[in-house]
């Protein structure tokens, strides 16, 4: 939406006085994206492996981790996902998020990384299991030539993070990070791909907490 509002106020503001527009000619359009895109993921065979290698790693990652997350309900779960949902909106407070961003300096990693481990952490805790998977979007922008474009590039990672093998605070911090990175490198492989991966998963459950 930024590149959108950014590209219409350009406009606008030309139009209003009559003199051309000052934006950079595009490299690529979205369509070029997205059937490059198609073609890499028909293509992508043995012999041009390179969806395969990825799909691989994901795999690799994801290996001895349960295809669900049984967190306790209020009612009885459906057999099918109904697709309802609600948001809970709330805030930090200021002093919350300079004691996150410092202990994020400390251990040289994100504020993002801290949160996460918080959150896997804390499912952990109320589902009793050690080992969760966690979705969260990426802005799927990797390469130079699409940062500029009006589309829809986000992607779905699978981050797993292991409890049972971080013995601290800072062990489960640099799990998290170093799991991160690793996903980031795949980020442009489909969710399609990783969900086939947890192929237990009955459709009355998110393939990712």
């Amino acid at each position: 939406m930024g590149i959108l509002a950014k590209e219409l106020s350009e406009l606008y503001a030309a139009g209003c006085k009559n003199i051309p527009h000052s934006l950079p000619a595009l490299k690529i359009e979205y369509s070029d994206w997205a059937a490059w895109q198609h073609k890499f993921f028909e293509e992508s065979t043995l012999e041009d492996n390179s969806l395969i290698n990825k799909v691989e790693r994901a795999r690799l990652r994801l290996n001895g981790f349960e295809s669900q997350l049984d967190l306790p309900t209020d009612f009885p779960r459906e057999l099918g996902r109904q697709r309802r949902a609600k948001s809970h909106d709330f805030l930090i407070s200021k002093n919350l998020v300079d004691r996150l961003e410092t202990l994020a300096i400390q251990v040289n990693t994100t504020p993002f990384s801290v949160v996460m481990a918080a959150f896997a952490l804390c499912l952990s805790k109320i589902s009793r299991q050690k080992r969760v998977v966690i979705g969260s979007p990426v802005a799927g922008r990797s390469h130079e030539d699409i940062q500029s474009i009006v589309g829809f590039f986000v992607n779905t990672l699978a981050i797993p993070v292991d409890i049972e093998n971080a013995v601290t605070c800072k062990d489960l911090l640099e799990q998290v990070k170093k799991s991160t990175q690793e996903c980031l490198i795949d980020q442009d492989r489909s969710e399609e791909h990783t969900s086939e991966l947890q192929s237990q998963s009955t459709i009355s459950y998110a393939v990712f907490c």
